[in-house]
């Protein structure tokens, strides 16, 4: 009975947590659209375009933010109600990630941040989702830029350990997360930092929901992390042979670099500088 209260305790105290960091998540983004709006009309009557440009686009980007956050609600909901469900193709992984880095190159290169793509792997076809799978990779690249160092490096690789799972890493040299911590990193409505000493913005789904989208996949997702030393999120997806029923192959000439970059803003939207 005393570790059923203890870990009920717990879960009330991490919900309570989620619903402060939540109500911040909605207040700070609408106060500031709110606030700039009041504030355009001035610049509306002085015909000041280079401000009203300005502000337009810190609106955009909490618009981007309470899209994020809502979109990762919803989620969040159907995963825990069995309804969200993966549409899985056929794809090379290596392009898809490569594609997704070369994305995010000119984001990062204005803020001083270099990324490094390495490989040894042309192609390794999986079964996966490509949207799901661009979502987790912009969420970890999100977090790395997010905890990392100014003019830091955040690193990409793609290797086997095994002949069942290809593993796609996403490193940063930041800050780095204490061991006390690392089990818990993955549950929902949990930060490393509560709302009141955090440095960074977040509502603590992110990682929790990486892990569930991940999993939707047959897919693993582990931690390696020191204190000052940064920090290493490793996806491992197993190798499959093509299911022709279930699968499709996807064709990366009808894609658009325009949705990653759609994606690339919502994902990035609280990070601010």
């Amino acid at each position: 009975m005393g570790n059923i209260s203890l870990d009920r305790i717990e879960k009330d105290k991490s919900m309570l947590e989620f619903l402060a960091n939540i109500s911040h998540e909605l207040k700070t983004p609408i106060n500031l659209i709110y606030s700039i709006s009041q504030a355009e009309e001035y610049f509306i009557n002085e015909a000041n375009l280079q401000k009203i440009s300005e502000y337009n686009k810190i609106i955009k980007q909490n618009c981007y933010r309470l899209i994020k956050l809502t979109n990762n609600i919803i989620d969040v909901t159907k995963i825990n109600e069995g309804s969200l469900r993966p549409k899985i193709a056929y794809v090379n992984i290596v392009e898809i990630v490569e594609n997704i880095v070369m994305s995010v190159v000119p984001y990062l290169e204005k803020r001083g941040i270099n990324i490094i793509f390495d490989t040894d792997i042309e192609e390794e076809y999986v079964n996966i989702d490509n949207n799901l799978m661009e979502r987790i990779m912009l969420n970890l690249i999100s977090n790395s830029i997010k905890y990392g160092n100014n003019n830091g490096n955040i690193s990409i690789s793609l290797y086997h350990d095994n002949k069942d799972y290809i593993n796609v890493s996403v490193k940063d040299d930041g800050v780095g997360i204490p061991k006390e911590k690392h089990k818990i990193v993955f549950e929902n409505f949990t930060q490393v930092d509560n709302l009141f000493t955090r440095k960074c913005e977040g509502n603590g789904m992110g990682l929790a929901l990486v892990k569930s989208l991940v999993e939707l996949q047959q897919g693993k997702i582990k931690l390696t992390s020191e204190v000052g030393q940064g920090t290493e999120i490793i996806i491992s997806i197993p190798i499959t042979e093509i299911n022709e029923v279930a699968c499709t192959t996807l064709n990366f000439d009808n894609i658009e670099n325009k949705s990653i970059i759609e994606k690339m803003n919502i994902e990035f939207s609280d990070i601010y500088w």
